[in-house]
């Protein structure tokens, strides 16, 4: 599992509540994988690479951690994308149009979910996009399984000739002073 790294006031995990209205607002069930990690973790830094982002609570304005904001905006780009004829990737246009952002690398890679490919036990499908939309693969069929492979080395090639070994850990954003 992933190792905790605290080193200051962290923002408060997401509950039930929040997890569902997001749900609701974004228009899927968030899968059981997601809900576990968010309700566990919260808002931070997965492997020292991604940011998964979650529910906030009302009235936070940082970075731009809600998982709401942050899928409208990143779906918003990628539709733009498409679109434009920017995305070489050989996964059907309505696909990647309909997928639902999640989680941003610092290296600019983002990984969402298609609510169409979903498992009987509730878990969607994640796609990881590559910075310039390239390459778009379809790498796991769960948060699990995609931080499962993310640790192999060369992060299992799902970044395409990525080399590096990241590390199980997790430091939690910390509290911005005045929120």
């Amino acid at each position: 599992m992933i190792d905790l790294v605290l080193d200051s006031p962290v923002i408060a995990p997401p509950d039930d509540a929040a997890l569902d209205a997001a749900a609701d607002t974004l228009g899927i069930a968030l899968p059981p994988s997601y809900r576990a990690f968010a309700k566990r973790y919260g808002f931070g830094l997965s492997l020292g690479l991604f940011l998964v982002y979650v529910p906030t609570p009302v009235g936070y304005s940082g970075r731009a951690e809600s998982l709401v904001g942050s899928a409208r905006v990143l779906g918003r780009e990628l539709r733009d994308a498409v679109q434009r004829g920017w995305v070489r990737a050989p996964i059907a246009p309505d696909v990647l149009t309909r997928l639902v952002h999640f989680a941003y690398s610092e290296n600019g890679h983002r990984l969402a979910w298609d609510p169409a490919d979903a498992r009987a036990d509730g878990e969607l499908a994640i796609y990881a996009i590559g910075r310039g939309y390239h390459p778009v693969a379809r790498v796991a069929g769960d948060l699990d399984a995609f931080f499962e492979r993310a640790l192999r080395p060369g992060v299992d090639g799902m970044f395409g000739r990525a080399t590096y070994t990241l590390e199980p850990t997790f430091a939690p954003a910390p509290v911005i002073a005045g929120r």
